[in-house]
């Protein structure tokens, strides 16, 4: 195996120039670098270069853009300012789409909730609202093991017939593991009762105060808005995917066009300046 010898260059330029420098004469080689002001001892003055990265947010952008256009291997070149234009214009575009999925996203698991939580109720006539503006009672919506529900048949008769509470629980015969249920109690007494239902391992299911018909109506009702919800949640995700197709080319370039100023930028940390003097604009790498 042959071994191929290294030399040890040195770059040197007008500051203003050091990226297309870079790119020129740089980015198409594999090359060492190594620490200018390591190997350039003799350079009065020398300072390395501090500069804020200015392509570092656009690489976040491209970052996050890099999934959609994976498909592109070799996308044509782009120049910079049309790469940063291209990013931007997409980010903000997606940014918009995302927010709304999301937005749909969490009215849907809302919905899915809600039907989650009736579906052991739909058998009952009352009204949510009328639960919710009882006066002097509180009550509690929930689940207990079945295994503590028989404990709690036999607490109601032994312990609980001068305490005023009040339990009501809805055994399905498909469901092995819980029953579902409520208790009532006075407001002086609600610790009480809570305290009682917890050692059971009763698990409290809070419920939502845009509730108002019967479980059945609002049961119905939350349906309905998953269905619209999920067709509406495939027409943005379609409206999505058709923005990404027609973008697609020109942000597979852009990504790559910031990606290579990002690297040539980056060179910098080898390199040196001086801090004053005839080489204060000037560069050596």
């Amino acid at each position: 195996m042959s071994v191929t010898s290294m030399k040890f260059i040195t770059l040197m330029g007008d500051m203003d120039y050091f990226d297309e420098a870079i790119l020129k004469y740089l980015s198409k080689y594999e090359i060492q670098l190594e620490n200018a002001l390591a190997e350039l001892p003799n350079i009065r003055y020398a300072i390395p270069i501090n500069a804020k990265n200015p392509y570092t947010d656009y690489v976040k952008m491209a970052s996050a853009l890099v999934p959609y256009v994976e498909g592109y291997k070799n996308p044509p070149p782009m120049s910079i300012e049309d790469a940063i234009s291209v990013l931007s214009s997409a980010e903000s575009d997606l940014k918009d789409y995302t927010e709304e999925l999301n937005s749909l996203a969490s009215e849907k698991a809302e919905a899915l909730n809600i039907t989650e939580q009736l579906r052991p109720l739909l058998s009952e006539d009352f009204r949510f609202e009328d639960l919710f503006n009882m006066k002097f009672i509180t009550f509690r919506y929930g689940k207990i093991p079945l295994d503590s529900y028989k404990k709690l048949l036999n607490y109601v008769e032994s312990s609980m017939s001068g305490e005023a509470i009040i339990s009501q629980f809805f055994v399905d015969e498909n469901n092995r593991e819980y029953t579902y249920g409520m208790y009532f109690a006075p407001e002086f007494s609600h610790e009480r009762a809570d305290s009682i239902f917890s050692s059971l391992h009763f698990e409290r299911i809070p419920l939502s105060d845009a509730l108002q018909g019967t479980p059945k109506e609002e049961y119905e009702k939350a349906k309905e808005t998953l269905e619209r919800v999920e067709a509406e949640l495939s027409n943005v995700e379609s409206k999505k995917q058709y923005y990404i197709k027609t973008k697609d080319s020109s942000i597979a370039s852009a990504c790559k066009a910031v990606t290579i100023y990002d690297n040539a930028f980056n060179v910098r940390k080898y390199a040196l300046t001086a801090s004053s003097g005839s080489f204060s604009k000037r560069f050596a790498l």
